[in-house]
């Protein structure tokens, strides 16, 4: 039980470290996120948590995928792609829901 919580815990402190070090979200946001990734992983288990990081890196992804030629065409995220607590609880909120 005690090994299994390190485990989560290390996994979203890690991931939390990593989106704001990549600029992906600002301080509130990383704050969102683990908020969220603790609801979802300690609740829901691996498999939903699984599904809701799948769709950070994605959306990270596809935001900073060719971000200058979207800037060119003023089709680029505000703020150069970096997201905060409104958009990680927007986005990633209703996952949270059922569980």
């Amino acid at each position: 039980m005690l090994d299994e919580t390190l485990v989560k815990t290390l996994v979203i402190v890690t991931l939390a470290v990593a989106t704001y070090v990549s600029h992906s979200l600002t301080f509130s946001g990383v704050l969102a996120s683990v908020l969220l990734g603790v609801i979802v992983l300690f609740l829901g288990g691996w498999d939903c948590f699984t599904i809701l990081l799948a769709f950070l890196i994605l959306g990270v992804g596809f935001t900073k995928y060719r971000r200058r030629d979207k800037e060119l065409d003023t089709l680029s995220q505000e703020k150069g792609g970096v997201r905060s607590w409104v958009n990680v609880l927007a986005n990633g909120g209703p996952a949270a829901i059922p569980i």
